[in-house]
């Protein structure tokens, strides 16, 4: 790297944190407040709700219909109380990781989430993406989430990947 590309670094002002509510996002929550308040930067946090479970969801819903099973709330009020608790769920980490001095936006999608995560960084106006390696299902990817892994190779801002424990435990840091 060149001195000069140094010098043309972009101030950090807003840092922009996935969350799944896995361990490694909350960790990720944690670091980036802890960055944003040293840069003075504003945090958005952002949460997916995958689209694909809500398809479940909506299956399940229409069988137990065709069942006789009357249904307490269509799909609509479903995803509005879904949206309210995960709204809520945030609000609680971020208190609890004390970011009530930083400006904080809280985002809450529907979709692909690394599709809805890379559209929240382009219309956010993030200048870092703060994330864990390993999200919720800790299934299909041992070494980097799918999400993160599609999020880190499209991503248009740098990327700061917080580690998991397990990725610390077997580097002997735990």
């Amino acid at each position: 790297m060149l001195l000069e590309e140094v010098t043309d670094m972009k101030r950090i002002a807003n840092i922009l944190v996935p969350c799944d509510f896995s361990d490694d996002s909350i960790k990720s929550i944690q670091y980036a407040v802890e960055l944003a308040e040293s840069v003075k930067a504003s945090i958005t946090v952002v949460h997916v709700i995958n689209q694909r479970d809500l398809v479940a969801v909506t299956e399940a819903m229409s069988r137990v219909s065709a069942f006789g099973g009357g249904a307490s709330m269509s799909i609509d009020q479903y995803l509005d109380q879904l949206k309210n608790e995960r709204s809520h769920l945030i609000q609680k980490l971020l208190g609890d990781t004390m970011a009530a001095g930083r400006p904080v936006k809280k985002i809450i999608r529907v979709g692909v989430p690394f599709r809805e995560l890379l559209k929240a960084v382009h219309e956010s106006g993030a200048d870092l993406v703060v994330m864990g390696t390993k999200g919720r299902s800790n299934l299909a990817e041992v070494v980097f989430g799918s999400t993160a892994d599609k999020v880190l190779r499209h991503c248009p801002v740098p990327l700061l990947s917080i580690r998991s424990k397990a990725a610390d435990a077997q580097h002997g840091k735990e």
